[in-house]
């Protein structure tokens, strides 16, 4: 587990069990552009904080001055802010956690650091909070958290569960039928696993990834990056084919 790698405290974070509906307009799709304007914005460098307070003549914000949520609103061509339509808020959330943190040394090494995860992010606004986060979780524990749960049963020491584990490996049962009997099974026989449920309220980012507001530097920073990016990539984020053709190209 990643622990002692984001301060949260400069910009309130909330995290919503809910899904963004919000969409972008026609003339802003995702696509290839998109995202070599998403990188090129970013590479000019990335604040702490929503903006360093820096605005062009017309008082618009200006490359290099902005956190790298606003970014992702003004190559979209949204009003400045760090809530971009094509982001779920909990992706949202997870990008200003890493954005704001102390670990980064300058502006342009958290632009580096978090280039490819705003790339990734593309797209991701009708990802569920529960599924980001559940995905979250499988990164770190290297397990879905139903893996971690049949694993437990295997187990037990006082209890035999042979016979459902038995029945719950049959190929011919689909995967939502055998979600909802180890659910079942689970409340019928008050089974404590509570601990590795996927978590859906305030603050569970900081359960999952185990952030607090001890800083560690940017490799653990670059880290906690990777997992958001492979989360997103389980969450089937379009970002992600965008990212890797970038990679691909060279340019990220």
């Amino acid at each position: 587990m990643v622990r002692g790698c984001v301060a949260a405290g400069r910009r309130t974070i909330t995290i919503l069990a809910m899904k963004n509906k919000n969409t972008l307009a026609s003339n802003n799709p995702i696509n290839l552009a998109l995202a070599r304007k998403v990188v090129k914005i970013v590479s000019a460098g990335l604040t702490g904080g929503l903006d360093d307070g820096h605005k062009d003549e017309n008082g618009k914000p200006i490359p290099g001055h902005m956190c790298v949520e606003a970014a992702v609103c003004f190559a979209i061509g949204q009003d400045h802010g760090d809530q971009p339509k094509c982001v779920a808020p909990v992706v949202r959330d997870f990008k200003i956690q890493l954005n704001d943190a102390d670990g980064w040394s300058y502006d342009m090494s958290r632009a580096e650091g978090l280039k490819r995860i705003a790339v990734a992010q593309l797209g991701s606004n009708k990802i569920q909070t529960k599924t980001f986060l559940k995905a979250l979780r499988t990164v770190v524990n290297g397990a879905t958290p139903e893996d971690r749960i049949v694993k437990i049963l295997q187990d037990a020491v006082n209890d035999d569960h042979s016979g459902f584990l038995q029945t719950l490996s049959d190929a011919k049962i689909s995967k939502a039928a055998k979600q909802e009997l180890l659910d079942a099974y689970v409340d019928a026989n008050g089974i404590a696993v509570d601990e590795i449920d996927a978590y859906s309220g305030g603050g569970a980012v900081d359960e999952i990834i185990g952030l607090d507001s001890t800083p560690c530097g940017e490799d653990g920073l670059c880290k906690v990056t990777r997992i958001g990016i492979e989360a997103l990539r389980l969450c089937n984020s379009p970002g992600i084919k965008l990212m890797d053709q970038l990679i691909a190209k060279g340019v990220l």
